[in-house]
């Protein structure tokens, strides 16, 4: 990082290491995009922070999130998102927030907690990073090894030549966790769903739902769902009314996005 960046850097953290410590208000960004990865068209990134109260009284304030620019004076790059917040003594909470990022070579996505006075009682960042290239294919699992064969049916399928383009122009991620917002899935043209949905929130499964309406491909694995419509009827369906009205490997169009579902990432059409 050059000197004036750093420097600059430095300045919003209060230069000293002690400032640091007497934070009113501790803040960490948990989030940030799908695993690091955002959308460098400028729509919203997912950004998390947990946000606690260190002090013996409790305390309201702002919470300010933005995308500065270390050799633009720490500017933002676009508008700030801002939160009202009021935590009891110790009281700890986690936050959700929109983010619009564009690619800055020396950007930082930056969290400052102010009072009403202005004054700063908070402050966290983390550094934005290259853009991606290519299309992101986000997989949330069951475990671990399901993403792995999920990797591998689309990866190690077709013959020498498609094996080469997939593997240059798609980027498959893990999640460790489902976004609670639609918008949250911004990066991703595609989603693929291979957990219980026993496991995912209301607003988890709204997001999904969400992202599948404005354009997004979502495919199912259904022997990883165990919902209703897989036989486990004390459960909630996802999408049920829509996975009714397709059979297996076939495309339905729900909204601007597509919908596929699959018995298994072991169904021979799976990965084309």
């Amino acid at each position: 990082m050059p000197p004036r960046s750093l420097l600059l850097l430095l300045l919003l953290f209060g230069l000293a290491p002690a400032t640091r410590g007497a934070d009113a208000v501790s803040l960490a960004i948990r989030r940030f995009g799908l695993e690091g990865i955002y959308d460098p068209r400028g729509e919203p990134t997912w950004v998390r922070i947990e946000i606690r109260n260190t002090t013996s009284g409790s305390l309201s304030f702002h919470l300010r999130v933005a995308e500065v620019d270390l050799q633009n004076g720490a500017l933002p790059v676009t508008e700030v998102s801002i939160l009202s917040v009021t935590l009891a003594p110790d009281e700890a909470r986690l936050a959700d927030l929109p983010v619009r990022v564009f690619p800055r070579e020396h950007a930082v996505i930056y969290a400052e907690a102010r009072n009403s006075s202005v004054a700063p009682l908070g402050r966290a960042a983390v550094r934005v990073g290259s853009q991606t290239e290519g299309q992101v294919v986000a997989m949330l699992c069951a475990r671990p090894e399901v993403c792995r064969e999920i990797r591998q049916s689309i990866l190690l399928s077709g013959s020498a030549d498609e094996q080469s383009r997939k593997s240059q122009t798609l980027r498959l991620i893990q999640l460790s966790e489902a976004p609670p917002a639609g918008w949250a899935y911004a990066p991703a043209s595609a989603v693929v769903l291979a957990t219980p949905v026993a496991v995912l929130s209301q607003e988890q499964r709204d997001a999904l739902e969400i992202f599948l309406r404005r354009g997004g491909l979502l495919v199912l694995d259904e022997s990883q769902l165990g919902d209703a419509l897989t036989g486990r009827a004390e459960l909630p369906s996802l999408l049920g009314a829509y996975r009714r009205r397709i059979p297996e490997g076939r495309v339905l169009h729900v909204g601007d996005g597509q919908l596929l579902r699959f018995k298994s990432v072991s169904s021979s059409d799976f990965s084309n």
